[in-house]
């Protein structure tokens, strides 16, 4: 039965109808054969044994009583002559004596006492076997009056009955075997009718169950369009099914029709869906109802610095998330489903924490949870621009009072140095109170100094831009400073190439920044250093980075970097950062500091490309 199940549908059927025409013929044979023409059979002979035994019984009354031998030979072979089936006839006295046979090349042994009549019955059949052959013996009584004188014997040969059996069965069976030629033949083109829509209908199914819905359904195999697959079904097009087997085939053409139609708008669904999801700022994630996440879009692949491979089916969301926000979410999302802007921080591949705002809902299918997806805005370039309006508030604030004081300190000031400069230049003063009025004089012109940063600070200014080449500019600064270098023992590294774009900015104001920036770079390494200067373009603007070796700048003076007055050194204003930021955003650029304690600190300028600005050529 396995090897049945195994065979093709068209070899199943045949086999079928073999099977079907092979039980019929058997069952004629048995019927028609074994228990009609055999049996008939038989009994004709056993009808024509008796028939023939009563005829000699009847006719060799007197001469079994008279022993008359030559008249029952003669009986005998008449009889024989008559009916050339027998095989023999016999006859004997009541003693059971031979009287006469008919056997011309003598009697088997035993054949006599073969078939004794039984007492008491006219006449018996039984089957004889002597010499190595079976005989059909009847016998008769030969009666006198109501004596019985003797026995007739008849004999009609088995091998009659064999032969003519074997002629039966080899015309039933060549019968059959015609009939089945005719039936197979019959029976391979109906299989191929049903077969060959079937067979399309199993290789259109097994495109679909590949996944290839681009097949071509038609009556036979022709050349295909490009990118599809020919299957044919033996449907004429255009005609009408003639048969439920057609209007099976026809329905399945149109159902892959309707697929492919299905097909297309679930494609432009979902490639509208996956670029929407895929192009999305914010980092989209999505994870199973184990927590192994299973959707991670590019915005996630930059939060993370992590690329989707190494993610999706291996990393849990848990993992990306600290642990508190991960309480707080499952918390929220066990009980209403979603929370919205969960402020938090995520590791960043690169050991930076990143800002941000979780949004996340649970995504359910027929009332059981299977999965949440999440949404994560980077709160970073918000938070600093957040942080810069507060700091412009306060600035503008600190403006408007510096600017005050600075006017109606100045002029007392400057009274107050000029009569302390007067009265130092009399010889009248001893040397101790020189000393005191040369103090009053410095401290003056220290705040004098301050009070011109101050005023640099509050001061709104207009800036002549032009095309500037950025690393001649700086160039020109580290040949001012190379003295201070071989002083403090600071190893230089520049890399200035040429060919960039010029820069768009005013030299003196550029030189003004760089001058600030690399000596507070140099006063961070007061045992000597390594300082690394370079400039180039990057993303459509140009860049100049100014990196130290020193000891880094911590996280609690970071926070406080650019606020006005906040300064870590014993006589600095707390203005030189923050007059150098202000230069820099005048010049439609930026500036800012990337440190790590114990790795030094590295100042990032980016300022606009003079020919994307303003049209200007480029500097050589």
């Amino acid at each position: 039965m396995a090897l049945f199940a195994r065979l093709p549908l068209r070899h199943k059927i045949l086999a079928g109808i073999l099977a079907m025409v092979a039980f019929v013929a058997i069952g004629i044979h048995v019927v028609a054969v074994d228990y009609i023409l055999m049996p008939r059979l038989e009994d004709e002979l056993v009808r024509r044994g008796f028939t023939m035994a009563r005829a000699v019984s009847v006719q060799a009354g007197d001469l079994v009583i008279t022993h008359d031998r030559p008249k029952l030979l003669a009986l005998l072979f008449e009889k024989r002559r008559l009916e050339e089936s027998l095989s023999y006839l016999i006859v004997t006295d009541s003693a059971g004596r031979l009287l006469a046979d008919t056997f011309v090349e003598g009697m088997p042994p035993g054949m006599v006492a073969a078939h004794p009549l039984p007492a008491g019955k006219l006449w018996d059949m039984k089957l004889v076997h002597i010499g190595g052959k079976t005989y059909y013996d009847t016998a008769y009584a030969v009666m006198e009056g109501i004596y019985p004188v003797g026995t007739a014997r008849v004999g009609l040969s088995k091998a009659l009955v064999d032969d003519m059996s074997l002629r039966m069965h080899v015309a039933v069976w060549s019968v059959m075997g015609v009939l089945a030629v005719i039936v197979i033949w019959a029976g391979r083109r109906f299989s191929r009718q049903i077969t060959r829509p079937l067979a399309g209908l199993t290789a259109a199914a097994d495109q679909i169950a590949a996944g290839n819905l681009d097949i071509e359904l038609s009556e036979s195999a022709q050349a295909a369009p490009p990118g599809s697959t020919q299957v044919p079904l033996g449907l004429v097009p255009g005609a009408e099914p003639r048969d439920e087997l057609e209007q099976l085939t026809a329905t399945f053409a149109h159902m892959v029709r309707q697929l492919k139609h299905s097909r297309d708008e679930l494609r432009h669904a979902y490639d509208f869906r996956d670029n929407l999801i895929r192009s999305s700022p914010n980092a989209v994630v999505a994870s199973d109802e184990e927590g192994r996440i299973v959707l991670f879009n590019e915005g996630a692949e930059r939060l993370f610095g992590r690329s989707a491979g190494e993610v999706l089916g291996h990393v849990r969301i848990q993992d990306l998330v600290p642990p508190v926000a991960v309480h707080a979410m499952e918390a929220a999302l066990a009980g209403e489903g979603r929370v919205s802007d969960v402020e938090t921080r995520v590791l960043h591949r690169s050991g930076r924490h990143v800002q941000v705002a979780i949004s996340a809902s649970v995504i359910k299918e027929e009332g059981r949870v299977v999965g949440t997806v999440g949404f994560l805005r980077d709160l970073t370039e918000s938070k600093r621009m957040e942080e810069e309006m507060k700091r412009a508030d306060r600035l503008a604030t600190v403006g408007k009072a510096v600017a005050y004081i600075t006017h109606e300190i100045k002029n007392p000031l400057m009274v107050i140095g000029g009569l302390a400069k007067q009265v130092a230049a009399q010889p009248a003063p001893g040397e101790r109170e020189r000393e005191k009025l040369d103090i009053i004089v410095s401290e003056i012109k220290r705040l004098e100094t301050i009070l011109l940063e101050v005023g640099e600070f509050t001061k709104t200014a207009h800036l002549e831009l032009q095309p500037v080449a950025l690393p001649a500019v700086l160039a020109d600064v580290l040949a001012l400073m190379q003295a201070t270098f071989e002083k403090k023992q600071i190893r230089l590294s520049a890399e200035l190439p040429g060919g960039l774009p010029a820069a768009l900015g005013e030299p003196l104001k550029l030189k003004q920044v760089f001058i600030n920036l690399i000596k507070n770079a140099t006063d961070a390494m007061p045992q000597g250093g390594q300082l690394w200067v370079s400039a180039r373009a990057h993303e459509g603007r140009l860049q100049a980075r100014i990196k130290d070796s020193g000891p880094g700048i911590p996280p609690e003076v970071m926070r406080e970097l650019f606020t006005p007055f906040f300064t870590t050194k014993p006589k600095g204003t707390g203005l030189g950062l923050v007059i150098s930021r202000q230069i820099v955003q005048e010049h439609h650029g930026s500036l800012r500091v990337e440190s790590e304690p114990g790795q030094g600190a590295e100042c990032i300028i980016e300022l606009p490309v003079a020919a994307a600005e303003a049209g200007a050529p480029q500097a050589a």
